[in-house]
């Protein structure tokens, strides 16, 4: 039998659905202390202004299609709360993942990426914010949130899994792939029920489905290598008219009309 090329027995599947659940929880926990403690300065603030405005003021703006922009006090605490809870969930997930799967050698280098992209998502999703905010609101801000969640996870995900065997990272391709339709799925049936339970549970299901559809992906992969003995989705295994080609010298190559 021939050897696999991804080793990754049935019970990682479902370790790896609790260790994502375990670490998207602990960023719910921090997301909501920060919501929590937040609320009673800025919360204070936003009924101040609310109270300030006449009967006129609010009739108007219930009438208007446009949905009005939150107070910059609400989109600073949800954009730094979205933030410290994604920083959070996948410092858990590489500190679990590397310690019970024995990866310790790449766990600082997995941990400085994991910081050093989520601090470049999270600049590059203030304008994202402030846009959303004047276009769409609260909702808005809801939903960017949620996106913010899915870029920072997958990054910190893609990378590890890169950073362990980047000769397989079509395979974890096709996992987050799986594991973002399985979200989308529970996330739908989930919403009908109870929107509030959902909301605080959206980055652990985020997570678990990411890390189930990943190991799902391996494992399904080592049957479809058992079976046929095709490593079809190693980086390196070429095929067609690119058979052959894996050793060409770089300046054989063809340069792309511009």
């Amino acid at each position: 039998m021939n050897k696999s090329p991804l080793p990754f027995p049935q019970t990682r599947v479902f370790s790896k659905f609790f260790i994502g659940f375990g670490a998207g929880f602990a960023g719910s926990i921090v997301l909501g202390i920060i919501l929590f403690f937040s609320w009673s300065i800025v919360g204070g603030a936003l009924s101040d202004i609310s109270a300030t405005q006449s009967a006129d003021e609010i009739a108007l703006a219930s009438l208007d299609i446009k949905e009005q922009a939150t107070h910059p006090l609400f989109l600073s605490v949800v954009m730094f709360g979205v933030f410290l809870s994604s920083l959070v969930a996948n410092f858990t997930y590489v500190l679990l993942i590397t310690t019970i799967f024995g990866q310790n050698k790449i766990r600082s280098t997995a941990l400085t990426h994991a910081f050093i992209g989520n601090i470049i998502i999270g600049l590059l999703m203030l304008l994202v914010y402030i846009i959303g905010n004047m276009s769409f609101g609260a909702s808005g801000v809801s939903s960017l949130g949620l996106f913010h969640w899915a870029v920072s996870v997958i990054f910190t995900i893609l990378s590890l899994e890169v950073l362990q065997q980047s000769k397989y990272a079509l395979v974890n391709l096709y996992g987050l792939i799986l594991g973002l339709c399985l979200f989308g799925m529970l996330g739908s049936l989930f919403a009908v029920s109870n929107v509030a339970l959902v909301a605080f549970l959206t980055l652990p299901l985020l997570m678990a489905c990411l890390g189930i559809g990943d190991g799902w992906a391996k494992w399904f992969y080592n049957k479809i290598f058992h079976s046929y003995g095709s490593d079809i989705l190693n980086v390196e295994t070429r095929f067609g008219d690119d058979y052959g080609q894996k050793d060409a010298p770089l300046e054989q190559v063809d340069d792309l009309d511009i």
